[in-house]
């Protein structure tokens, strides 16, 4: 079990959330162009205060303000917050393939966490299913890895209480 149990953290670490974060920059520029492409269309950049006008000779763009307002114009689009989400969701992954790769047990605080990323990944290959609107082998495989990490982590919380219980005499 406990080669089944690296290969699966690992692969969640290294492939699964990799494949993650890419899409979830990805979201992120879909968000991007689907707010810029609003803003030009409604002509609604003149009238809000996150945007603002550059003048370049004869070219003007409209841009956002600051930081904050290009934060606040991505959270309107879904593909933005989803998208951002996804970066921020990658890095939770990698760290719970690096837990089930590398340590043999699992406390209550880590099984909670591992078993929320584990119905969360699944949850975030569905729903990128759908704002795609096909379904990937990568899709595919980030459910099977998250279907895979609740038994793991079971057997790792398993574990721990086996090592605290009392070995009696012989």
């Amino acid at each position: 079990m406990t080669i089944f149990r690296i290969i699966v953290g690992l692969i969640l670490a290294f492939i699964v959330s990799t494949i993650n974060g890419v899409s979830g920059i990805g979201y992120t520029v879909g968000g991007e162009f689907e707010v810029s492409i609003q803003a030009a269309l409604k002509n609604g950049a003149k009238d809000d205060p996150r945007w603002q006008n550059q003048e370049n000779g004869a070219d003007s763009t409209m841009s956002p303000r600051n930081g904050l307002a290009t934060l606040s114009l991505l959270l309107e689009s879904k593909f933005g917050r989803f998208g951002l989400f996804l970066q921020v969701f990658c890095l939770l992954q990698f760290i719970a393939g690096l837990l089930v790769a590398f340590r043999s047990t699992a406390g209550v605080k880590t099984l909670t966490f591992l078993i929320l990323i584990a119905i969360t990944g699944a949850s975030v290959e569905i729903l990128g299913a759908q704002y795609s609107s096909t379904w990937g082998i990568t899709n595919i495989l980030g459910i099977i890895v998250s279907a895979m990490l609740v038994p793991v982590t079971l057997i790792m919380y398993k574990n721990i209480n086996e090592r605290d219980e009392p070995q009696e005499a012989a």
